[in-house]
């Protein structure tokens, strides 16, 4: 048997096992995905009907929170009509979160998760099973635009191991031999000497598609070209996620791998935003489960104009997101893309974009992965930046929420040598707030130190 027939017949075992429908919800999007443009539009309205319906009879929290801010959700009969609720910010979910949860959903029925945040606020989340199982149908459906199928090997270089281990029992291993076939290289911190051991991995592993952190592959890419090392495996194509991918760093990967590069955004509150497709014109929204709006001073902008980004999550009913401000901003794109594809499609204007902390050692930490292993995990934080002026030191500025305490000074005392090394000096600064940049955007983490000087 091939090994894509294995795969995918893995796929279906474990599907029946855990009794999901991402094989269904796969065909679905699938053929969604040529809808026109007025189909979608269709399908998004009435989806969001039927959300708002379940919201007001099973979801007391929005119920009180619509009735607080004036706002009647029965006036809202279309996407164009959500300009009458009121925004929710990362702020209202770090203080409600579990009431937010709406009634009739027990622990079982529920999938919890937390993430640090491009802007470092960390959060608590949870999704009802079925929009767990959904988001997994999206992602395998992004990842074959990018020439990924079942039964093909991946690489990831990504923040953190385990971000991507289950349980390492049997059932973990036999999914990973036989459906996901993927290795992980750990780019939470990066040497000449780990990027060494990618280079040998990538050889016994032979990947057909690389995904990882826009950063993190770009520094590799550039790593690579540098030391002149060639004989890596072919690949169908490189996903970058996570961070901004800017025109200069997406031309340096191509060139190091010899094939194009698939931009992705996304957030682990929502799953995958969007992605671009083989005509990379901006990214196709995965429209049939999120409405995205892009807005400025509380009205949408015209196509081409820059605007803050709100999500409304339409599968979600165990904790209905609806208007969730995300604190990304996005271009609205116009017109169909060559693809034929009917999904919305956008352009990222100032996204997440995460330095590299630099330590005495010569290693490379990346942001990203801080933002969840870090500061996503630190008991009573409510915003955080890292800034790093100078080589061997570093500046964890905090906004204190009110669960900080000895607690969390006990957390970060183990945990940052744990990222950072012994050698690193660092301190943590207690502030009011933390300042955006001048796009808006609150950066997590700001290095004025250039990466390449680890070559």
């Amino acid at each position: 048997m091939s090994a894509a027939r294995m795969a995918k017949t893995a796929f279906l075992l474990q599907s029946l096992w855990e009794r999901n429908h991402v094989p269904a919800e796969l065909r679905r999007l699938e053929a969604s995905q040529w809808w026109s443009p007025a189909a979608v539009a269709e399908h998004q309205d009435r989806r969001l009907q039927a959300l708002l319906r379940h919201t007001l009879a099973c979801n007391p929290h929005y119920r009180r929170f619509w009735q607080e801010q004036g706002a009647d959700p029965a006036q809202v009969r279309t996407v164009a009509d959500l300009v009458k609720l009121p925004v929710v910010t990362k702020e209202h979910i770090q203080n409600h979160w579990r009431d937010m949860i709406s009634e009739g959903y027990r622990e079982r029925d529920i999938v919890l998760d937390r993430t640090g945040g491009s802007s470092g606020k960390p959060l608590q989340f949870a999704m009802d099973r079925r929009r767990y199982f959904s988001r997994v149908a999206g992602a395998y459906r992004h990842d074959r635009w990018a020439g990924w199928d079942f039964g093909c090997r991946v690489a990831y270089i990504w923040g953190h191991p385990q971000a991507f281990l289950h349980a390492p029992n049997w059932r973990a291993r036999w999914r990973n031999r036989l459906l996901d076939r993927r290795i992980v290289l750990d780019s939470s911190s990066l040497t000449p000497e780990t990027m060494l051991g990618f280079v040998a991995a990538l050889r016994r592993h032979r990947p057909r598609v690389l995904l990882g952190y826009a950063n993190s592959v770009y520094i590799f890419a550039r790593f690579l070209l540098a030391r002149g090392h060639d004989g890596l495996p072919p690949l169908a194509g490189v996903v970058t996620s996570a961070e901004v991918l800017g025109q200069e760093r997406r031309q340096v990967i191509e060139a190091c791998f010899g094939c194009r590069v698939f931009d992705r955004y996304g957030s682990r509150e929502t799953g995958i935003i969007g992605s671009e497709c083989d005509e990379h014109d901006g990214l196709h929204l995965c429209s049939e489960h999120l409405v995205v709006e892009i807005e400025r001073d509380g009205a949408p902008v015209a196509p081409g104009e820059p605007g803050r980004i709100l999500i409304t999550d339409l599968s979600n009913y165990g904790m209905p997101m609806i208007r969730y401000r995300i604190e990304d901003m996005g271009v609205p794109l116009a017109g169909a893309c060559r693809c034929g594809r009917g999904l919305v499609r956008l352009g990222m204007a100032a996204g997440r974009e995460t330095d590299f902390l630099v330590t005495p050692e010569g290693k490379l930490v990346s942001g990203a992965a801080l933002t969840i292993y870090l500061i996503a995990r630190a008991p009573g934080v409510r915003q955080a930046q890292l800034l790093q002026e100078r080589p061997g030191a570093v500046t964890l500025r905090v906004v204190a929420g009110p669960e900080y305490g000895p607690e969390t000074e006990a957390f970060f005392a183990r945990q940052i040598p744990e990222f950072l090394g012994r050698q690193m000096t660092w301190q943590v600064e207690l502030v009011e707030a933390i300042a955006p940049l001048p796009s808006g955007k609150h950066a997590f983490c700001i290095s004025k130190i250039d990466p390449a000087r680890v070559f």
